[in-house]
């Protein structure tokens, strides 16, 4: 009995590659902004404690956090 079979289509490297780039591009344009909020968040938590002061206005808020960093204009660069 023949146990190997045909398949139609199989992908090359050259497909992989670019499939894996690709993904991981979008991977990387989709989350870099999720993870710059937080980074600030965490960073702006460290001074709290450092300075001594627990007030929870103080910067917890990613969407405070996007409005304050398009006001600045500095954008995500």
């Amino acid at each position: 009995m023949n146990t190997s079979y045909k398949r139609y289509y199989e992908t090359s490297v050259g497909h992989t590659v670019g499939l894996s780039l690709a993904t991981g591009t979008l991977a990387t344009t989709l989350t870099y902004p999720i993870e710059f909020v937080k980074t600030r968040i965490q960073l702006k938590s460290e001074l709290i404690g450092m300075r001594g002061q627990y007030s929870i206005n103080w910067g917890y808020n990613p969407f405070k956090e996007m409005r304050l960093i398009h006001q600045t204009g500095k954008g995500f660069s």
